[in-house]
């Protein structure tokens, strides 16, 4: 699949195309908004949006896809992605994306709402 067919998948879809600060030359990016069910992202006051980065051919290697989510929440920054899908997966793997990010983000939320303000975070590692 080509970097253009793909963004006409990821348009139809919904996804919103974007000049990306840093990858505007290597990559085409879009954004999903109003994803349901999931909290606010402490700074815009909105769930926040998952991105899909559709990197370019670089050398012999094809392009690939990254699927991300950053938000702020509990005065902390999150970044989740999912990174390396093929182009050619990247419409059935979107939904998955969506889910697993999503609950990324709502289980930080959690811990971060259910945290004790002085509980001893020396015995964090020592849990796993």
């Amino acid at each position: 699949m080509t970097i253009d067919e793909l963004a006409e998948e990821i348009i139809k879809l919904g996804g919103r195309e974007y000049s990306h600060p840093f990858h505007k030359h290597e990559a085409r990016t879009f954004s999903f908004r109003g994803l349901p069910g999931i909290p606010n992202c402490e700074c815009n006051d909105r769930p926040p949006e998952l991105h899909v980065q559709v990197w370019r051919d670089f050398q012999d290697n094809e392009g690939s896809v990254v699927f991300e989510m950053v938000a702020e929440g509990g005065g902390e920054w999150l970044k989740m992605e999912m990174y390396t899908v093929k182009r050619d997966k990247a419409i059935d793997f979107l939904p998955k994306a969506q889910k697993i990010l999503s609950q990324l983000w709502k289980t930080y939320v959690e811990h971060m709402q259910n945290e004790e303000p002085h509980s001893d975070k020396s015995k964090l590692l020592s849990q796993y």
